[in-house]
């Protein structure tokens, strides 16, 4: 499914800029990278509600 549906929200001007930066960086637009983060966020909690498995990061040095 296609359909999109239209939002507006308020964003401080340090938020934006963020935004703007990061989608710049990576070559998207501003809602694709609120797409994306919020996919993150949400596939994240639910690893944490279902196996408690918590989001993390870590260095070449740490591979597993």
């Amino acid at each position: 499914m296609n359909d999109k549906i239209r939002i507006s929200l308020d964003l401080t001007p340090e938020i934006n800029k963020m935004l703007e930066e990061t989608a710049k960086k990576d070559g998207i637009t501003k809602g694709e990278l609120l797409r994306k983060s919020l996919a993150l966020l949400v596939a994240a909690k639910e690893e944490y509600q279902k196996h408690h498995l918590s989001l993390g990061f870590f260095n070449d040095e740490n591979k597993l």
